[in-house]
């Protein structure tokens, strides 16, 4: 099987929180932390529904696609949305 390596992600811009300068959090990340935490199910299907209500920025939505291995032609796709 061949490979081709694209850099898709860049590196996350850097904020400062009560003084303390850490990389700005993905809430898409975020709010699955909080939910397996909680020990709630979620699934792709409610993380759609959710940036399409405007919960998550594009960019936090695009980034959680690639991180989790969202195949190209469907990332495509979830890029123009």
């Amino acid at each position: 099987m061949s490979t081709k390596t694209v850099r898709a992600i860049t590196d996350r811009p850097v904020v400062s929180v009560s003084g303390v300068r850490r990389y700005k959090a993905n809430k898409v990340v975020v709010h699955c932390l909080a939910m397996a935490k909680q020990g709630s199910k979620f699934d792709l299907n409610i993380l759609g529904d959710m940036f399409g209500m405007g919960l998550f920025s594009i960019e936090d939505y695009n980034e959680f696609m690639q991180l989790i291995g969202y195949s190209v032609n469907g990332y495509n796709e979830v890029k123009k949305s």
